[in-house]
């Protein structure tokens, strides 16, 4: 399945794209969303994570890469991991400090983010069952 979604978290002012697809996909997600910039890693890796700024409109975007859809032990693994990655940059790009005392608010996106990309790609998958 090769497919990319907008996550708005509603607490935090940034948003979070997944990208599940091979490197033509993902060069066509890049040219739609981020004006062909070139997003090093993207397709590299089982996983990738990397915050992005709109100079235009002061805007972020954390974008998460995962390579394909396989439902198995590793792809939750690499989906927890990236998770870990996407409540950093935003924790850290808003100016909330990342300690010991402090791991709540981490704890809630990494919640968030699997609970929310989970969501989407079980309605994903029923919509392409019936058609």
């Amino acid at each position: 399945m090769q497919t990319t979604f907008l996550l708005k978290n509603g607490v935090y002012p940034i948003h979070v794209r997944v990208i599940f697809g091979d490197a033509d996909f993902i060069a066509g997600v890049s040219k739609k969303y981020y004006k062909g910039a070139d997003i090093g890693g993207l397709g590299e890796h089982e996983g990738f994570t990397q915050l992005v700024e709109f100079r235009d409109s002061h805007c972020f975007e954390v974008i998460v890469n995962l390579q394909d859809v396989a439902y198995t032990c590793s792809w939750y693994a690499t989906l927890a991991h990236e998770a870990v990655h996407v409540a950093t940059n935003i924790l850290t790009r808003v100016g909330v400090p990342l300690s010991k005392d402090n791991d709540e608010a981490m704890a809630y996106i990494v919640d968030w983010f699997v609970c929310a990309t989970l969501q989407r790609l079980r309605a994903l998958d029923r919509k392409r069952k019936h058609v």
